[in-house]
């Protein structure tokens, strides 16, 4: 039972811990104005922050069990992106609601000015039916339902990844 709770308690832990960070760092990013152009290094820091946080996770919780198992990882990584997609849509629905609220508007808009750039042959009919065709996937119900889908699939395959890395067998 003390090997549940430990679980657990990682689980809800390093969530919220890389959860803060990449909401800090997304803020950060929204101050500078680089909201729907990220700099390259917006998007490294935040797989660094993601992927380092579930394998530091996993090996902290197999170095203070003594055992780890790849059914562990993947329950630990399952639960630390659950934890983290959990906050990360509240975040979101706080940000498009309140920080932003033409946040989707904008975002149609930009993609609309990227699409001209790189396809200029593009008809203005063409631009407009596939901007319409994207309008199902950025309600903020999508949003939610591919954050936390993704997420979780993101966890899955770290835990995997981490559970065979630092499995350990039970030291008597």
């Amino acid at each position: 039972m003390e090997n549940q709770t430990s679980i657990q308690k990682t689980m809800l832990t390093y969530g919220i811990i890389i959860a803060v960070l990449v909401i800090i760092m997304e803020l950060a990013n929204y101050s500078f104005g680089n909201m729907y152009q990220p700099h390259w290094i917006i998007t490294v820091l935040r797989y660094v922050f993601i992927i380092g946080g579930v394998m530091y996770a996993i090996k902290t919780f197999a170095n203070a069990s003594g055992s780890m198992n790849i059914s562990q990882g993947i329950k630990l990584g399952l639960g630390i992106m659950l934890v983290f997609a959990i906050i990360k849509v509240v975040y979101l629905m706080v940000f498009m609601n309140v920080i932003e609220p033409n946040f989707l508007a904008n975002s149609l808009e930009y993609t609309r000015e990227v699409m001209y750039e790189k396809f200029p042959d593009m008809s203005e009919e063409q631009i407009e039916t596939t901007l319409e065709a994207s309008k199902t996937f950025t309600t903020p119900t999508s949003i939610a339902l591919m954050s936390v889908v993704m997420n979780l699939l993101g966890g899955l395959i770290l835990g995997l990844i981490g559970g065979a890395a630092f499995k350990k067998e039970e030291q008597f």
